[in-house]
């Protein structure tokens, strides 16, 4: 069984450069798989389950800023068609973290509505 993170990180080595792999990614890695085991050892499957997606949301955030980062380092070289092929990847991954964001986050504010009750 592998830990939350580590294929992540395994895709990150093909994908960033080794500088913002041990700069970015290792230590969001870290930090969810922490986050997991804690929530695990807390019995909840909720707060485990809460703990798993943002993590990866995260992970997917600082992954996007580490392409980012390398493409606009790499990108000097690049011709015209090719920066905007790339342009083209980073806005898709930023749309769909964003919205990945956003959809895991709802259920929890409509709990947190409900909680709350009658003003």
């Amino acid at each position: 069984m592998t830990r939350p993170g580590d294929r992540i990180r395994r895709a990150a080595t093909r994908l960033c450069s080794e500088r913002m792999r041990r700069r970015l990614i290792d230590p969001a890695v870290a930090d969810l798989q922490t986050e997991v085991a804690a929530a695990r050892r807390s019995g909840s499957a909720r707060r485990t389950l809460r703990a798993l997606s943002a993590g990866y949301v995260s992970l997917a955030k600082v992954l996007l800023i580490a392409i980012a980062g390398d493409l606009r380092a790499g990108g000097a070289a690049w011709d015209h068609e090719e920066s905007v092929r790339a342009r083209r990847g980073v806005w898709l991954a930023a749309g769909i973290t964003i919205a990945a964001t956003i959809l895991l986050e709802l259920p929890f504010f409509a709990m947190a509505d409900s909680d709350a009750g009658p003003g």
